[in-house]
């Protein structure tokens, strides 16, 4: 069995060790998963150390909203899709996508700073290259996660827009900017697409 450790280079062992310690999970039970899950399960540690809580993102306050309004909820995908996408990974890709979880907490937090920032502007540019600028290094990562997911998003919107009625799609804001965003893939489709803000 190849442990954890084993997986990422020399110079990232010792971020691995911090996240592992932090994490409280036994680096025994870690080196069993596959790649993939390991990294999500230290990037909730990541998050944590940002300051950032599970249930607090736009997505819990649209549910909470349209529940509370007695609106039906749907999904893109489903969790196990989602998950899915991850498992379907190369190894190498899934050992880039540990090594990026643990990048140094402070560039972390800057990095999510320049994200936060720009989608408050509604920076397309800006949103593109922070979203997507970790990912553009390992093109199997942006492929899998961002390209294809964008291609599936973008048919079942130009699909749906043939039916009565009005419907919200909320999808995360690195998915809205960029060469092979939904809203660009929307245009080619001849969609015209128009920003509110």
């Amino acid at each position: 069995m190849t442990t954890l450790a084993d997986r990422v280079k020399p110079e990232k062992r010792a971020a691995l060790a911090t996240a592992v310690a932090k994490s409280g999970i036994p680096a025994a039970a870690l080196d069993k998963m596959e790649t993939w899950a390991a990294a999500f399960l230290l990037l909730g540690v990541q998050f944590k150390d940002l300051g950032l809580e599970s249930g607090s993102g736009v997505e819990s306050a649209l549910k909470k909203q349209f529940t509370d309004g007695g609106k039906p909820i749907g999904q893109l995908e489903t969790n196990a899709e989602q998950l899915g996408f991850f498992d379907k990974l190369s190894e190498e890709a899934q050992r880039d996508f540990l090594e990026g979880v643990l990048d140094d907490p402070a560039t972390m937090k800057d990095q999510f700073g320049g994200m936060v920032e720009a989608w408050t502007r509604g920076d397309l540019a800006g949103i593109a290259k922070s979203f997507n600028a970790d990912m553009g290094e390992t093109p199997e990562l942006l492929d899998v996660l961002i390209a294809r997911r964008n291609a599936n998003w973008a048919n079942w919107v130009k699909t749906r827009l043939d039916k009565p009625g009005t419907v919200m799609v909320a999808v995360g804001a690195g998915h809205l900017a960029g060469d092979k965003s939904v809203v660009n893939l929307l245009e080619k489709q001849g969609v015209k697409v128009t920003r509110v803000q």
